[in-house]
């Protein structure tokens, strides 16, 4: 292999890892300047479909007082907030650490996507010396 051959340990639409950079939409890092890679989570907030489904049940008790529409209207707001609350997804990250900082340079609903960069990454630097 020539020394102008950079090596690639991932290529896709949005990610390019190679052994001297990292590339990702609207940002390019030196693997130079890279001194660990890890990941992360952000949980989504949940806030909103507890309450949906706190009104929801309030709404269901009214069928015990004879009233049915507010029952109706409950057992929809319930039912929104459970698949609400089923569709929320975490959103993992790629973190790099560099002598000055922590940044969050790619984040994704993808996991297995976020670990494949991680790992290429960890590639990238092991190779690099």
């Amino acid at each position: 292999m020539s020394s102008d051959q950079e090596t690639v340990f991932l290529s896709t639409p949005d990610v390019t890892v190679t052994r001297s950079r990292f590339v990702v939409p609207g940002q390019t890092f030196a693997m130079s300047g890279i001194t660990s890679v890890s990941r992360g989570i952000i949980q989504p907030s949940r806030r909103g479909a507890v309450i949906c489904i706190a009104l929801g049940a309030f709404g269901l008790l009214a069928a015990f007082t004879g009233s049915w529409q507010p029952a109706v209207a409950g057992g929809i707001l319930f039912a929104i907030g459970l698949i609400w609350l089923s569709r929320l997804k975490p959103t993992h990250l790629v973190k790099l650490n560099t002598a000055g900082a922590e940044t969050r340079a790619f984040a994704s609903k993808d996991e297995d996507a976020v670990d494949e960069i991680v790992d290429a990454l960890n590639d990238a630097i092991i190779t690099r010396g």
